[in-house]
Order: structure tokens, then sequence, then C-alpha cells
């Protein structure tokens, strides 16, 4: 219980309330899946223990956007930030 309230104090603070309750129902769901991959990182260590194999590395695979990566304008059109006038020693 006093995590739940934890939480929902804690979400409260930077979010709203309905944010809050939404978190704290969460928190079941949250559970079931952390026991999940727990057991199952469990299972392959111990698989991989007794059989002297290296674990196998469960890959996901993704789709990313053609403009992933990509500067939306090129360097010479954006403006220096002062953080960077700061990082090279210079002051604008």
């Amino acid at each position: 219980v006093a995590k739940i309230l934890r939480r929902l104090w804690a979400v409260r603070i930077t979010q709203d309330w309905t944010t809050a309750f939404v978190g704290v129902l969460r928190l079941p769901v949250a559970n079931i899946v952390n026991f999940a991959a727990s057991y199952r990182a469990v299972e392959q260590a111990l698989r991989s223990y007794f059989s002297g194999e290296a674990p196998k590395w469960s890959k996901t695979t993704h789709e990313l956007p053609a403009t992933f990566g990509l500067d939306p304008q090129p360097e010479s059109q954006l403006e220096p930030t002062p953080q960077a006038h700061q990082d090279r020693g210079t002051v604008p």
C-alpha cells in the first residue's frame, strides 16, 4: 500500500491526478511483465550454464522511417546555440 501511495504522490507532483491514477493501475501489469522477464532470464541463464552454450540473444525487428537520422535542415542553415559557444569557449 505504501508503494502505491508513494507512486500516486510522486506522479501527482509532476503530472495531473488522472495520470497518477493510471500509473497506479499500471502497477500490476508492470509486475507481471517484470516477473515474466525475470523468469525467462533465469531460465536462459540456467540452460546456458548446464549446456555450456552461449545464451541466445532475442532480437526485435524494427522498421525505421526512410528519413531516420537525417537532419531536417543542412547545418549551414542552423543557428549556433549559446551552448555551442560555451562548448567552444567563445562568446557570441
